[in-house]
């Protein structure tokens, strides 16, 4: 009779395997995903389950020995691990891919230390490596703090009155986002043109975002000169249903140089891709933006955005 039971060496690579990328394919639950501290600090997992997977294959499995071609073969296992996640409720991201590479360009620094004889270039290497895997969290701890004590004013999303609350907003197709103070007191986040894109604005990806309850999406805003006399704007929400059902919805109007409030019936809203009722359970980010007509320089400023409960 012939044995065909597996040798011990490749059911232990095969396990090793299924445990080091089996995170890849858990679903995450929302509150996780959206949580400050938590989110971009388990994105960086796949720097060392990448760079672990280049190691094992390096040693054990068809594969061993052969750095270059381990290399390519993690490289590619991280761009079809990506495509494959969308089938189990969780997106492919360029991002995430990217980060894959990240930790297998650690890992071949490691291995090119081992064998190489000028060993402080494969350190520069790692350096520089670890330095692109830092710097996006270079601003995690204030980015945290905000976004925790914000999400304590609910059904306040951004008032701009604590110090630092301008880190929760960034430019948008070319606009620059900078608290400012009002004249009538206070503060506003001010919106300006730097380039020459349509839509320049500014989103937030770190507010709250569990909108339930909720009815209608309020925000104070107001021209700056020079702008003309009016200027379309329009509020863009983008949501997530499920892990493949992820889409946004526009709500434009004029606005002029006194102060308004932008209205925006959030249940009367429907996507723009699928003609559905927005998912308020998970709103992801939210724009303010202007339409911009030509090259002429727009400014507004916006403040208070908060949400106001049905009835």
């Amino acid at each position: 009779m012939i044995d065909r039971t597996p040798p011990r060496p490749t059911l232990l690579l095969s396990g090793l395997l299924l445990l080091l990328l089996a995170p890849l394919f858990v679903p995450i639950p929302v509150a996780l995903q959206q949580h400050p501290y938590i989110s971009p600090l388990a994105d960086r997992i796949h720097v060392a389950l990448f760079g672990g997977l280049v190691l094992l294959l390096h040693r054990w499995g068809p594969l061993r020995g052969r750095r270059l071609l381990v290399i390519a073969a993690v490289v590619a296992l991280g761009g079809l691990s990506e495509l494959v996640q969308s089938l189990v409720g969780r997106s492919a991201s360029v991002w995430d891919w990217f980060q894959d590479i990240q930790g297998v360009a650690l890992a071949a620094c490691w291995l090119w230390w081992r064998r190489g004889r000028r060993r402080a270039l494969p350190v520069l290497a790692a350096v520089a490596v670890v330095v692109s895997v830092l710097w996006p969290l270079r601003d995690l701890p204030v980015v945290a703090r905000e976004s925790t004590a914000i999400q304590r004013q609910f059904p306040l999303l951004s008032d701009f009155e604590r110090p630092d609350s301008g880190v929760l907003w960034s430019g948008y197709e070319g606009g620059e986002a900078q608290v400012v103070p009002r004249e009538d007191g206070g503060h506003a986040l001010r919106l300006a043109t730097v380039g020459r894109e349509r839509w320049p604005g500014a989103v937030s990806r770190r507010l709250a975002w569990h909108w339930t309850g909720q009815d209608t999406l309020l925000v104070d805003a107001r021209l700056v000169a020079p702008s003309p006399d009016t200027v379309q704007v329009s509020v863009w929400l983008e949501d997530r249903r499920t892990g493949r059902d992820k889409d946004y919805a526009i709500q434009t109007s004029p606005l002029s140089h006194r102060w308004t409030t932008l209205r925006v019936p959030l249940h009367d809203l429907r996507t723009r891709r699928r003609g559905r009722p927005l998912a308020l359970q998970t709103i992801q980010a939210i724009a303010v933006f202007m339409h911009r007509r030509d090259d002429e320089p727009l400014s507004m400023e916006i403040d208070n955005v908060r949400l106001k409960a049905g009835g």
